[in-house]
């Protein structure tokens, strides 16, 4: 008979924190389609499906069949949670089952995520096997056509629990992953421990390993969180955050409340509060800094110091304010105003996010910035609101408004149309009393009489004439048109000087309708036009024209002087051609007198000088010049001269090696340009000549950083013969070098299991890029292959050293191998009769578990600590039968725990559990 001892502990005082999301849909199998009444069944559980041919399986409470839970096909046991599970085969290579689904997001690339679920061996099974993994992919198919083992190396493999063999309890599987990809999908059952196969122990009875699995969570591994309220805010409030850490960091431990940029970057944080304290949870708080930039993008995370780590940040944009950057100016038109002024309320700020609202007498109500309002009348006098709001920050201000009334408008006329001459009368009038009088009009008219005269008019004055009557301030205003008729009046002028065979314009100015025009001139020239020509012209055509304009019986008269020149011609061009590129061009040209000179060429050249130069040509100025000449306004037919210009040779040296080690040859070959006949070559080294006649120098003797130059002479495409230094050429001799390799460890003493150690390797002559393989024991750690390894999965004694391969130019020998580390790893061990039968499940846990095993009947004393020594709870069961079920629940914060269980003969038994 068993007798199960129940006691169930509530830990006041600890605060237990939210796990991280769990990306695997319906985890424990809870969810149905419908229920299973048979095996094969996998289609009945939400989100789940067959990957391969082979038919995995579905096993539910629900059902009364095979497919039952807690008795089922191949055995009995309850759900690890919930009510149902999954059940595969994997012992056998050509029939291997698995389940997969469609993680509910995407794994985040370099994210460091755990991977865990609950196992357990079916009563029944023959076998038991190692090779439990998990398969994650993010592009493969979702169903693969075989009903064999998978050839995939799985991310995930459980082989380092061994074989699990435990038909009684379940056993939780747990290990990590750093994402190197956006996976999305998720594939469990066996693969090839080591890629070819896996370790098989046959029990007996059965023909299969078969497997429950139960549990199934992915989640991201984050130390803390994080938790805001606010989300709009100004420069100088107080930003609070809570905070909750997974556990107690120790008492050197410093948080750090960060907020980002605007944008949301964290590459330079401002750290506004902190907090020196080892516990698991916490607040800080932080005034936002005056000098803050405005913004809608901030973002709020907390660090730690002791690991250290990062939290992830708030997840939510928050909106800071500053009213000091924000340049935020609030102005109004200024008061009293008159009747049917318009009155212009402003308000502006050099923030974009921000919101304005005016309020104002007569119902007046705006929400912009910049308003006005058009006539107003003495209902809008009053005070008028200004609110101005930037994110969490806002400004208001107040102006007062008067409006007074305006005197009746004026009616005003005049006398016109009239003639230039004749005399202008104003006329003004109105109904108000004790106004005064004030005039505008054309040219800066003024005056502040009632009635205005002016004398011989011109056509000038007319225009619009504004009379205003003021009062109190105040006025209004009237207008009247005013015209007088202008007199005939033109100006002439003409397209001279002119050039034999040019066409003689004779101009007039515009004027109007009704005008009479009569040209008169040299040679008996007449004409009745306002504009009039005279085609071929020549010099005899020189001398003075006169217009007579009538309009309105007003007659005008004047004059335009016209002047006809011969056309000068070219004698003579030419040049200094052929050139070289930096020669000077030498143009010439033959004289005459009186003539002005206009060269142009490529590359904008230009001259006005008779026989210029154009010093340092280049290839650019190659080409045609050309010239014009001119003498009294009239220019030549165009003329011009080719001009060639040769590039300059130059020479180019290439060596075959830029390093060399010591006492190796080095090729330099000199490449010639723009080069005709046959150059000669000289080669220096350091500046000293040593070899001479050759485009090929080939030389073995070389000592670091010297350097090579090779000079060029070429005899046909210049006027002179020219020479030319190519580039220098520096080499590099390194000496032949052994390469080294040290390694250290962090922490360097006796760890417990499952802490990291870091081991750093430090290399001498082995260049920038040395190639790495870290071993364990003397077998290559596979994928270790940089300068720091880290392990949290050592065994005592475990011989840690590194191998290298030197990528230095030079090395003598190319490998070599570091000094071995010994690795002390600290474990359990219990000494109570049975004590190896103990297990705790499930481990980790959120705070409830069982304590189940074999020990001699009598009265136990039970001790949990956490990590840092802190006892978290005491008491006692009793063990009658020799049996031990004892199902505990703690109310602690997520933590690494110790459970010390001892006899009234003061025998132990330690077990080690995690709180999550």
């Amino acid at each position: 008979m068993k007798r199960t001892a129940i006691l169930i502990l509530l830990f006041i005082g600890y605060l237990q924190t939210g796990a991280q999301q769990n990306l695997v849909p319906n985890p424990s199998f809870e969810d149905t389609v419908f229920c299973p009444i048979g095996l094969s069944l996998l289609t009945g559980c939400v989100s789940w499906r067959q990957y391969t041919d082979a038919t995995s399986d579905y096993l539910h409470s629900c059902s009364y069949y095979a497919a039952g839970v807690p008795n089922n096909w191949i055995g009995y046991q309850y759900a690890a949670s919930g009510n149902a599970y999954c059940g595969v085969i994997a012992n056998v290579n050509t029939w291997a089952e698995y389940i997969a689904a469609e993680l509910s997001q995407k794994m985040i690339v370099n994210r460091k995520y755990k991977v865990e679920m609950s196992v357990n061996l079916g009563n029944q099974s023959g076998y038991a096997t190692n090779n439990l993994g998990v398969y994650f992919y993010d592009s493969n198919a979702s169903y693969v056509f075989t009903s064999n083992i998978l050839p995939y190396i799985p991310q995930i493999s459980y082989a380092k629990y061994g074989v699990i063999n435990d038909t009684l309890n379940w056993v939780r599987l747990v290990d990590t992953l750093v994402a190197d990809s956006a996976y999305d999908n998720i594939v469990i059952g066996p693969f090839n421990v080591d890629g070819n196969s896996f370790t098989t122990d046959t029990l007996g009875g059965g023909s299969w390993a078969y497997y429950y699995i139960d549990s199934v969570v992915v989640s991201l591994i984050d130390t803390f969180v994080v938790a805001v309220q606010d989300s709009i805010l100004c420069a100088g409030d107080t930003l609070s955050v809570d905070f909750v850490a997974e556990k107690p960091l120790g008492v050197s431990n410093i948080f750090r409340l960060q907020l980002s940029d605007k944008y949301g970057g964290f590459n330079s944080p401002i750290n506004i509060d902190s907090l020196a304290s080892d516990s698991c949870n916490g607040m800080l708080s932080g005034v936002i800094p005056l000098s803050i930039s405005p913004g809608s993008g901030y973002r709020i995370r907390v660090t730690s110091t002791v690991l250290p780590d990062t939290s992830l940040d708030n997840g939510f944009d928050i909106s800071i304010g500053n009213l000091d950057s924000a340049n935020i100016i609030v102005t109004s038109t200024s008061s009293p105003l008159c009747e049917y002024d318009t009155l212009h309320l402003s308000a502006s700020s050099s923030v974009t996010a921000i919101l304005y609202n005016w309020m104002g007498p007569n119902g007046f109500n705006a929400n912009v910035g910049d308003t006005t309002i058009l006539n107003v009348d003495i209902a809008y006098t009053g005070t008028y609101y200004s609110t101005v709001n930037v994110y969490g920050c806002t400004v208001r201000d107040t102006f007062d408004v008067v409006v007074k009334q305006s005197p009746d408008s004026p009616n005003v006329t005049n006398n016109t149309p009239l003639c230039e001459g004749d005399t202008l009368r104003l006329y003004t009038a109105t109904g108000t009393n004790g106004v005064t009088f004030s005039w505008a009009g054309p040219g800066g008219f003024s005056s502040s009489s009632d009635t205005i005269i002016l004398l011989n008019t011109v056509d000038t004055i007319s225009g619009i004439y504004t009379a205003t009557v003021s009062k109190n301030g105040c006025s209004t205003s009237d207008t009247t048109n005013v015209i007088v008729k202008t007199r005939p009046f033109v100006t002439l002028s003409n397209n001279n000087p002119l050039c034999t065979g040019d066409t003689l314009k004779l101009n007039s100015t515009a004027f109007s309708t009704g005008v009479t025009y009569s040209w008169s001139g040299p040679m008996s020239f007449s004409s009745n036009t306002q504009n009039a020509t005279r085609v071929n012209a020549t010099p005899n055509m020189s001398g003075w024209y006169k217009m007579l304009v009538n309009l309105n019986g007003c007659e005008y008269t004047d004059s335009t002087q016209a002047f006809i020149y011969t056309i000068p011609i070219i004698s003579s061009i030419g040049g200094n051609n052929p050139i070289c590129i930096g020669d000077t061009l030498k143009l010439t040209t033959g004289n005459y007198s009186g003539a002005t000179y206009s060269w142009t060429g490529p590359n904008n050249f230009s001259s006005s000088q008779r026989n210029p130069t154009r010093a340092n040509i280049s290839l650019a100025d190659a080409g045609a010049y050309r010239l014009t000449i001119a003498a009294n306004g009239c220019v030549s037919p165009q003329d011009s001269v080719n001009v060639s210009v040769n590039p300059q040779p130059f020479v180019v040296i290439l060596a075959n090696k830029d390093s060399i080690c010591a006492g190796g040859s080095v090729t330099f070959t000199a490449l010639p340009n723009n080069v005709g006949g046959t150059p000669t070559y000289q080669w220096f080294v350091n500046a000293q000549y040593v070899a001479g006649g050759s485009t090929v120098f080939t030389t073995s003797t070389l000592n670091h950083n010297d350097v090579i130059r090779c000079d060029m002479t070429e005899y046909t495409k210049c006027a002179n013969n020219f020479t030319d230094p190519s580039n220098d050429v520096q080499i590099a001799v390194l000496p032949w070098l052994a390469p080294s390799v040290s390694i250290t460890s962090n922490p360097s003493g006796p760890v417990k299991e499952g802490i990291y150690i870091d081991f750093t390797a430090t290399t001498v002559n082995a260049g920038k890029k040395p190639q790495y393989q870290w071993k364990r024991n003397g077998t290559d750690v596979i994928g270790a292959q940089s300068n720091i390894w880290s392990a949290n999965n050592l065994n005592d004694n475990d011989s840690i050293s590194v191998e290298i391969v030197s990528n230095y130019l030079c090395p003598l020998p190319t490998t070599a191998v570091s000094n071995g580390i010994k690795v002390h790893i600290l474990t359990s061990v219990g000494d109570i009769e049975g004590a190896e039968s103990l297990v705790l499940y499930p481990n980790p846990n959120n705070g409830k578990f069982i304590l189940s095993g074999k020990l001699p009947n009598g009265r136990y004393d039970v001790l949990i600590s956490n990590s840092i020594g802190q006892k978290v709870f005491s008491g006692v069961t009793e063990v009658q039968g020799n049996v031990l079920q004892t199902e505990m629940q703690l109310n602690v914060a997520v933590c690494m725990y110790i459970l010390q269980l001892r006899d009234e003969a003061g025998h132990r038994a330690i077990i080690r559990f995690e709180v999550k």
